[in-house]
C-alpha cells in the first residue's frame, strides 16, 4: 500500500513540474533559516551543561536600587566568608576574570613570546568549585603553590608541543608575574562563560583580600541545588547579621551602601539569561521567532497552491470515489504527496543549510557543527519540526480533495465553487504580510545603524592607533616611550587612558566621592594630561590640564557633562569633592569636557572624572597607549612604530588597532542582526514572489475563457492587465495595512534599547510599501501580459 501510495505522488509531482518545483523550493529556502538558527539556538542552550555538578553551582552580585554595581563583581574576602558562615556551601572561590573578553596579554614560556587571551586569577580553591579534567597534575595540588599557573590544552602545546609542561617556568605581563606550570586542563565538550586559557595564583592575592577590593567574582557550590531567591536571602540575613552589626575590632568593615544587597545566578543560566551581564539569548529567540514564522510563510504557500491546484485534480477524486476510495484513504494519498515534496524540501534544506553555515558561523564568531554535542535533541526537534509542517502544508488540502463530491465533480460544479477561495486569498495576505514585515525591518534597522555609525560621537579618532603594551611601559616608563613615539615622524601626539574610546570591555565600574554631604559615583578614567588634545574634545568650561603639581598627582579632576549634570549646580569648576574610603584627600574640580561617547550610541554617556595618576585612594591600571598620526603616509610611520617597538618592548611585538575601526566593531552585533534580517527579508520575498506567480499562472489558467470573451469584445492590453492583477494588488494593500502597525510597534519597541536614535517617521513605512506593490506588480505583470497578447481565439477554444 505505502509502495502505491509513493508512486502515485512521484507520478502526481512529475505531472505538476511547476507547482511542484514552487512548493519545494519556496518551502526549502523556509526551512534552511530555521534550521541554521535553531542549531544556533541549541548551541546557545548549550553553555555549561559540561558536568552534573554545575547546577549546583552559583554566582554572587551585588546591586542597589540603581542597578548592578561594579559589573558582577564583591568584595575579595565574600567567598571565604560565606564558606566559612553559611552551612549550605559546600565550597566557595573568587576570581578575577578576563577569560570572556577579548583582552590579551603577554605571555612567555619555553622560550616563545606570544599574546593570549583568557587569563583568570583565581584561589586555591577553584577546582573544588570548577570540576574540571586534567590532562597533567590534578584538581587537589594543582592551585596549591603560591605561583601555581595552570593551562588550557591547547595553550599548552603552542608553547610546549606535545612535551609534558609540569614544572616549566612561565612569565605573563612581561614579567611583572612570573610562575609555574602545575597542570594542564581540558576544555569541556560544551562551551562556558569562563572559557580559561591561563589560570593562575596572583603573587598580590594576601594584600589584595580587603573588604574594600571590589575586583572578583564569587562563585559557590552548594551541596544541594537552592532557588537564588533563597540563596540570595540567606546570604544577605548572614551578612548584615554575622557581619555588618558586629564591631570589627580591626576595623576593616566595608563602608557600602545601606541599600546594598547581594543577588545569585545560576552559573548554568549565566550565559542565556544574566542578570549581572548581556545576552544574545534574546536576540537569537527573537530570530528563530522569525525564521519560523519564514518557515510557516513556506508551508502555508504549499497549502495555498495546493488549493489551487485541487480544482485540477476534482476529476481524480471523483473517478476514485466511484471506484470505491473511501475519504480517508484519499486523505492519507494527498497527504503522502505533501509528505514526498516536504522530504525533497528537508533534503534541499539540508544542502543549502551546509553551503550557509561557514559563512554564519563567520559573522557570529562560533563553532557550528550538525555533530556537534547535543546534536541528537537537534535532529528530533528537526523531526517534529517536519511533521508540523506537513500537518499546516497538508491537513487542509487533503480535507478538501478528500471531501469532493463525486456528482458535484462530474457536473461540473466543484470549479465553480468559491469554497476555500477565501482562504486561500487569507494565506496570500498572510504571506504579504510577513514580506511587508521584513521589508519594514530591514530599513529600520539599516537606517539606525548607518544613523550610530555617521553621528558625531564628541571626539575624533580619525588617525588614531591604540597600541596594546605592558603595564610596565604604559605606567612606569611611559614618559620616555612617549618620546620615543613623538621622534617618529608623522606621529604628533601621544597620550594614554585606562578606558579607551571603542574598546569592547571597558571597566565601568564606578568611584564613590563625596560632595557636599552626598555621594556622587563617577566612572574614574585615568589619562595624561595630552589625552584630551590627541581626541579633540571640548572644553565647556575651566582649564585642561596642564602639568602642574595638582593634575600630576590626582588632586584635581576633569569631569564631563553628565557628571555636572548629577552634580545639579551652575558651575562645578572649584567644587572640592573627596574619595568616600580616604576622605582626607581632597580632589577640586578644574574644566568640564563635552560629553564624548566611549561605548557606542546604544549606551548613554555614564558621568565620569578624569585624573591623572595613583597618587589618591584606590588603584586603576591598564587601557593603552594612543598615538595620533598626521600624515600621508601612514604606512610608513606603522613600520617606523614597528622598528622603534622592538627597542621599547623586545621581548613581544607591536599590537595595534585603529580608534575608529574598533569604534565600528561595537556595532557588529547590529550588523550581524541587520544582515540576517535582509536575509530572511529577501527569502521571505522570494516565498511571497513563487507563491504568487503560481497563483497567478492559476489565475489565468481558470479565467482563460473569460478572458478570451473579453478580448473579443473589445478589451485591451491594459483591461486584461487590470483583471488579472486587481486581485493581487488588494491583497497586497490590505497586507500592508497591516505589516504598517506591527512593524511601527516593533520597530519602536527595538529602538528603545538604543540610548540615541533615528527619528522614526512615515517615509519608513512609504518605501516598504512601494517595494512590496512593486515586486508585486512585476511578479504579476509576466502573466497578466502573457494573457493579454494571447489570441482569444485560442482561448475560446479552450472549452
Amino acid at each position: 500500500m505505502l509502495h502505491h501510495y509513493l508512486r502515485s505522488s512521484w507520478r502526481n509531482i512529475r505531472r505538476n513540474t511547476l507547482f511542484s518545483c514552487v512548493n519545494i523550493v519556496g518551502l526549502a529556502i523556509g526551512l534552511t533559516g530555521f534550521i541554521v538558527l535553531l542549531l544556533y539556538l541549541n548551541y546557545e542552550k548549550s553553555y555549561d551543561t559540561w558536568h552534573p555538578d554545575l547546577p549546583r553551582v552559583s554566582k554572587v552580585a551585588m546591586e542597589n536600587s540603581n542597578g548592578i554595581m561594579w559589573d558582577g563583581r564583591t568584595q575579595a574576602p565574600l567567598a571565604s566568608f560565606l564558606k566559612q558562615n553559611y552551612p549550605r556551601v559546600q565550597a566557595a572561590t573568587r576570581i578575577s576574570s578576563d577569560g570572556t573578553s577579548d583582552f590579551e596579554m603577554p605571555v612567555d614560556a619555553n622560550g616563545k613570546k606570544m599574546y593570549q587571551k583568557g587569563l583568570i586569577e583565581v584561589d586555591s580553591l577553584f577546582f573544588t568549585v570548577f570540576p574540571y579534567r586534567f590532562v597533567y597534575g590534578n584538581s587537589e595540588r594543582a592551585l596549591q603553590a603560591p605561583d601555581a599557573i595552570v593551562l588550557e590544552e591547547s595553550v599548552a602545546k603552542s608553547y610546549f608541543g606535545d612535551k609534558d609542561p609540569m614544572g616549566e617556568p612561565v612569565s605573563i605581563y612581561g614579567g611583572l608575574i612570573k610562575g609555574t606550570i602545575t597542570g594542564v586542563i581540558k576544555l569541556p565538550a560544551t562551551p562556558s562563560v569562563l572559557n580559561p586559557r591561563i589560570l593562575m595564583r596572583s603573587p598580590y592575592e594576601r594584600s589584595n583580600n580587603h573588604w574594600q577590593n571590589y575586583s572578583y567574582e564569587t562563585y559557590v557550590k552548594l551541596i544541594e541545588p537552592v532557588s537564588p531567591d533563597v540563596l540570595a536571602g540567606d546570604i544577605n540575613r548572614i551578612y548584615r547579621q554575622d557581619f555588618l552589626l558586629e564591631e570589627k575590632s580591626e576595623g576593616d568593615q566595608p563602608q557600602i551602601d545601606k541599600d546594598v544587597t547581594y543577588f545569585t545566578e545560576k552559573f548554568t543560566e549565566l550565559h542565556t539569561s544574566p542578570k549581572s551581564g548581556g545576552s544574545n539569548l534574546t536576540v537569537i529567540n527573537v530570530l528563530l521567532m522569525l525564521a519560523a514564522s519564514l518557515l510557516v510563510a513556506g508551508a502555508i504557500n504549499f497549502s495555498n497552491l495546493s488549493l489551487a491546484d485541487a480544482f485540477r485534480r476534482a476529476k481524480e477524486v471523483g473517478v476514485k470515489k466511484v471506484l470505491g476510495a473511501g475519504r480517508g484513504r484519499l486523505f492519507l494519498q494527498f497527504i503522502m504527496d505533501v509528505a514526498l515534496q516536504v522530504f525533497a524540501s528537508l533534503l534541499l534544506a539540508g544542502i543549502l543549510a551546509m553551503i550557509i553555515l561557514p559563512w554564519f558561523k563567520n559573522q557570529f564568531n562560533i563553532q557550528l557543527s550538525f555533530l556537534q554535542p547535543g546534536t541528537q535533541f537537534f535532529y528530533t526537534q528537526i523531526a517534529l519540526c517536519l511533521l508540523f509542517t506537513i500537518i499546516i502544508a497538508g491537513a487542509y488540502p487533503a480535507l478538501q480533495l478528500s471531501g469532493f463530491n463525486p456528482v458535484k465533480v462530474f457536473k461540473g460544479g466543484v470549479l465553480k465553487e468559491k469554497k476555500g477561495l477565501s482562504f486561500r486569498n487569507a494565506l496570500t495576505v498572510f504571506q504579504f504580510v510577513l514580506s511587508g514585515f521584513f521589508i519594514i525591518s530591514s530599513l529600520v534597522i539599516f537606517k539606525q545603524v548607518k544613523f550610530m555609525q555617521s553621528k558625531d560621537k564628541g571626539f575624533s579618532g580619525d588617525q588614531v592607533v591604540r597600541i596594546q603594551t605592558t603595564q610596565s611601559t604604559r605606567e612606569q616608563n611611559f614618559d620616555k616611550t612617549r618620546q620615543q613615539l613623538l621622534a617618529v615622524p608623522g606621529i604628533v601626539e601621544v597620550a594614554k587612558t585606562t578606558t579607551v574610546p571603542g574598546d569592547a570591555i571597558i571597566d565601568t565600574s564606578t568611584t564613590q566621592m563625596k560632595w557636599n554631604g552626598t555621594e556622587l559615583k563617577m566612572n574614574e578614567v585615568k589619562v595624561s594630561r595630552e589625552y584630551f588634545e590627541l581626541i579633540g574634545a571640548e572644553l565647556m568650561e575651566g582649564r585642561w590640564f596642564d602639568g602642574r603639581y595638582a593634575d600630576e598627582h590626582t588632586r584635581s579632576v576633569i569631569i564631563n557633562e553628565a557628571a555636572a549634570k548629577r552634580m545639579a549646580i551652575a558651575s562645578p569648576v572649584g567644587q572640592t569633592i573627596r574619595f568616600s574610603y580616604c576622605d582626607s584627600i581632597p580632589v577640586q574640580i578644574v574644566g568640564v569636557v563635552k560629553d564624548f561617547n566611549i561605548q557606542g550610541l546604544n549606551m548613554p554617556v555614564q558621568p565620569a572624572m578624569f585624573n591623572i595618576g595613583n597618587f589618591a585612594c584606590g588603584y586603576r591600571s591598564g587601557g593603552a597607549i594612543l598615538v595620533k598620526i598626521n600624515t600621508a603616509h601612514t604606512q610608513q610611520t606603522l613600520s617606523d612604530i614597528e622598528n622603534l617597538w622592538k627597542s621599547v618592548e623586545p621581548e613581544f611585538p607591536l599590537r595595534y588597532t585603529f580608534l575608529n575601526e574598533n569604534f565600528q566593531k561595537l556595532y557588529a552585533e547590529y550588523l550581524r542582526i541587520q544582515q540576517v534580517v535582509v536575509y530572511f527579508t529577501i527569502v521571505a520575498i522570494l516565498i511571497a514572489i513563487m507563491g504568487l506567480f503560481a497563483m497567478s499562472v492559476f489565475l489565468v489558467k481558470e479565467k482563460t475563457k473569460e478572458l478570451g470573451i473579453r478580448k473579443v469584445l473589445g478589451a485591451g492590453v491594459k483591461d486584461i492587465f487590470k483583471v488579472t492583477s486587481m486581485r493581487f494588488l488588494l491583497q497586497v494593500t490590505v497586507a500592508m495595512a497591516i505589516a504598517i502597525p506591527i512593524g511601527w510597534l516593533a520597530a519602536q519597541s527595538w529602538l528603545r534599547n538604543f540610548a540615541y536614535r533615528f527619528d522614526l517617521d512615515f517615509s519608513v513605512f512609504l518605501t516598504a510599501s512601494v517595494i512590496l506593490v512593486a515586486i508585486a506588480l512585476i511578479t504579476v505583470s509576466f502573466q497578466a501580459i502573457k494573457a493579454a497578447l494571447a489570441n482569444p481565439v485560442k482561448a475560446l477554444r479552450t472549452e
